[in-house]
Parts: structure tokens; C-alpha cells; sequence
């Protein structure tokens, strides 16, 4: 996942009678949206594995809430106080394997694509088969 550019400029509210001094009037969605192709439907078939489904998704162009409300904020349509209320941030704190590029979310120590140790460098861990290794516990 590359990562977004933060804004030139970050909105704040300004108050008004017709928002009751808040600086907020109406409401604005923040989305993320799976539409379903033969690449996603193929992943599902193949049995349900969230890696695979949100690989395949985020190949065929999917954007994530976070991404989206960023997006809303670079344009002045948001705040950031408003998306820290409402969004949960912690998602973005994915990483990339180094030795095949899938996403790795933060729970995953080892690829489940090529085997490789989460880390600086790579290891060289053979393909197969990953644990899922927390402080020694197996699981």
C-alpha cells in the first residue's frame, strides 16, 4: 500500500448560526466499498481466506475508509478531529512482505504467502506454510 500524502492545508471548524456554532452542518459518508469481480468471487470459492479476498480487492482498486477519509480531509470536507473520532486508524498499520509484496497485517510475524519473517531484512525462511508466532506461543 503506498502511502497518502498528508494535506498542504488540514480544515477547522468555524462556527455560524446555521450550524449552531459547531462548525458542522449536514453529514458526509466516509466508504469502503468490496464490489465483487470474478477475481474476488474466484478467491471465495477457493475457500474464505481474508488475506486473499483483501489482495484481490485492493488489486481491483478498492479503497479503504481510512483512505477515503483522508482523502476527505486533503479536500476540506472534513476534520482530522471528526475522522480520529470515527475511524478506526489502527487498520492502516499494515506492512508490505519484503520478499513478495503481499500486505502483512500487524497480527502476522511470518508472510502466508512465501513464508518470510516480518522484519528488517529477509529471512530465508522456506515457502509453505506460516505460523502465526506471538512471544513464543504457536498458534
Amino acid at each position: 500500500m503506498g502511502w497518502i500524502q498528508p494535506p498542504d492545508r488540514i480544515a477547522w471548524p468555524e462556527g455560524c448560526t446555521v450550524c449552531d456554532h459547531t462548525g458542522y452542518k449536514g453529514r458526509v459518508g466516509i466508504y469502503e466499498l468490496l464490489a465483487i469481480d470474478e477475481s474476488i468471487r474466484a478467491v471465495l470459492r477457493g475457500g474464505y481466506k481474508p488475506e486473499l479476498v483483501r489482495t484481490a480487492a485492493r488489486a481491483a482498486g478498492m479503497r479503504r475508509m481510512q483512505e477515503d477519509a483522508l482523502e476527505k480531509l486533503k479536500a476540506g470536507v472534513t476534520t482530522l478531529e471528526e475522522i480520529i473520532r470515527v475511524v478506526p486508524m489502527e487498520a492502516l498499520a499494515t506492512s508490505e512482505c519484503e520478499r513478495c509484496g503481499h500486505e502483512l497485517p500487524p497480527t502476522h510475524r511470518f508472510c502466508p504467502y512465501c513464508g518470510a519473517r516480518r522484519g528488517p531484512g529477509v529471512s530465508d525462511a522456506p515457502a509453505g506454510p506460516a505460523l502465526n508466532v506471538t512471544e513464543g506461543v504457536l498458534s
